[in-house]
Parts: structure tokens; sequence; C-alpha cells
């Protein structure tokens, strides 16, 4: 009996030496991806203070990015995003354009005061303007979420305006997709307690589509496209073979991180679009262009097709490809070339 105890003994403590082994390492672990977090995270927010600038509007306080030479895009970028929106465009200063991109009220070091409702973000914009000295007529080009603020504009401000490009934009009452919300990632950052770990949550997702990005980009697909599965998982793996398909997808984590810096303008105009009303679009006199991907889960076509049909000079460009991840693919040098196109005819 005795000998039978001891053997017990003896299986304890290895069982519990094993368990305070893997503890030991899992708390190790932890700490060091914690100690990774905190200084990529630290590293972000310095990059994106020192590649904007500030200006004190009528409003309050804008921050904003320029970049180029030559007749001015405005650029209101898309939800979750900011000032850094800007580089999606940046072959745009090379056919002989300036950008200028201000993050909306809410996101990064625009205060949410400077505009409580898409109405006083679009005065807003048109404050940005006579602050940084641009009194020429601007192009404005939005993406998303910025859809509302940039339809405000072109309502209120037409004096400031020469052309407008809606790229898979906001038009009309939005809410996030149902797929969305019961996505494993819709949950993390939409839910309650995702709120308060979204940063660490944010660098993970970082961290995933660096060394996982096909599995990522399928998953975004899934949520942003009308793709089925076996679509979703063909097109990304496709596409993730592609360096420069890589590279984009890190830039896009990226230019939605930090997303504590970003969400409370995002949840804010979550609500506005919720309780938007019906726009008088026809009242719009200048050229627009609608472009907007046939596949597009989170904002449907639905909302590009109601712009190109109810302004006086519409036209929509619909194409096939990964859903809200328009900049993505086969046919997004397509849309580019068109938007190109449309800026050198009309916003010149």
């Amino acid at each position: 009996m005795e000998e039978i105890r001891i053997k017990k003994r003896r299986i304890c403590r290895v069982v519990r030496n094993i368990f305070l082994g893997i503890l030991t390492i899992s708390v190790v672990i932890f700490i060091l991806s914690y100690i990774s977090y905190k200084v990529w995270k630290h590293n972000l927010v310095a990059r994106l203070k020192a590649g904007s600038r500030m200006v004190e509007t009528v409003v309050g306080p804008v921050e904003y990015a320029k970049m180029g030479e030559g007749p001015v895009i405005l650029i209101c970028h898309g939800g979750a995003c900011g000032y850094d929106n800007i580089y999606m465009y940046r072959n745009l200063v090379d056919e002989g354009f300036t950008l200028v991109c201000p993050s909306r009220p809410g996101y990064l070091r625009t205060p949410l005061k400077d505009g409580k409702s898409f109405e006083e973000q679009a005065d807003m914009l048109a404050a940005f303007l006579d602050a940084v000295g641009i009194k020429d007529k601007v192009a404005v080009i939005t993406i998303s979420l910025g859809g509302p603020t940039a339809l405000q504009f072109a309502l209120r401000h037409q004096d400031r305006l020469n052309a407008l490009v809606m790229q898979d934009a906001v038009s009309m009452k939005y809410s996030a997709n149902e797929k969305a919300e019961n996505s494993f990632l819709g949950k993390i950052f939409l839910s309650g307690w995702g709120r308060y770990m979204r940063d660490y949550l944010n660098w993970l997702e970082y961290i995933y589509a660096k060394y996982r990005s096909a599995d990522m980009f399928e998953e975004l697909l899934k949520v942003e496209s009308f793709y089925d599965d076996e679509k979703c998982r063909e097109v990304a793996r496709r596409l993730m073979k592609q360096p420069s398909e890589y590279r984009k997808l890190q830039s896009f984590i990226i230019m939605t991180s930090p997303i504590s810096l970003r969400m409370k303008g995002c949840d804010s105009e979550m609500e506005f679009a919720a309780k938007m009303p019906r726009l008088p679009l026809e009242n719009i006199k200048v050229p627009v262009l609608v472009t907007h991907c046939i596949y597009d889960r989170d904002v449907p076509l639905e909302h590009g097709k109601f712009v190109a049909d109810t302004v006086r000079n519409g036209e929509l460009y619909a194409f096939d490809g990964p859903g809200h991840l328009f900049f993505f693919g086969e046919n997004a040098p397509k849309v580019r070339a068109k938007l190109i196109e449309f800026l050198k005819e009309n916003a010149r």
C-alpha cells in the first residue's frame, strides 16, 4: 500500500510540474505578446501623429494630410479610417492632382464635437477648405460610410464642388449587415466587452493577416461580399499569392488601427446613418461618378444605383470584384482607370 501511495504522489508531482510548466510558458508568451502589442501601438500612434497636420477652423481643430500639386481632390474617408485613407489614392498625385484628406469628427485627432450630424460634418469640410486656403472648386472622392457627408457637402456647398465620386458609398438609411454582426470579428468589435479589448484584438488581427493572410482575407470576404464560402476561399488564396495584394491587406489593417482612435467617429456616424432620411439628390448638379461592386454585402449596390439614377448628371460603373474590398482583385486597375478618366475630364 505504501508503494502505491508513493507512486501516486510521484504522479501528482509530475502532473503538477507539467501544469506549472505549461502555466509558466503561457504567462511568458502572454507577457511577451502584450509587450509586442504595446510597442506596435506606440509606434503606430507616433507615425499617425507624424503623418498629419492640424488646422484651426471656425468649427474647431481638424486633422488632415495633404500631398501633390495641381487641381484639388478632397477625400472623404471611409468608416473606421481617418486622414490616412489618402494613401489609397496616392497614385493620383502622379496624374497631376493635389490630395487633401481631413479626419472627420471623432476620427483620430479631430474632435467629435466638430460635427454632430452629417450636415455639420459637411459644413466642417467647407470650413476646413477655408482654413487651409483652398478657394477653388474641388472634386470629392468618398468611400463607404463617408458617403452621407460627401452628399451633404454636394447639397449644401455646390459652389465649392466641380465633381463627385462615390466608391461603394452609403447614400441612404444604413446599418451593419447581419453577416458582419454575427461574424467572429463582428462579435468582437461590435460587442460590449469587445470594446474594452479593441486595440489588442486589432493587433491580433494584424498578426493574423501577416502570417495567415489568405485565411484573414477569406474571413473578410465572407463578411464584405456575397461570395459563397468556396468562392471566398478560392479568391483569398489566389489574391494573397500576389505580393501587391498581400501588401494591400497589410495596409488595410494598418489603416483601421488602432481602432480605439477611430471608433468614436464611426459609432457616431453609424447612429446617424441608421436614421438617415431620403436625400434630395436630384438637386446635385455637378457630374457624379458612382463605382460600385455588384457583390458588395456591406454597402449593397442599391446605394450606388440610387445616386446614379437620382442625380442630374450621374454615371454608374458597376463591376465584378471582392465585395466591399473593391480595391483588391483583377478589376481594381479598371476601376482606377475609370476614376482617373472621370477626374481628368471634370476636376480640372
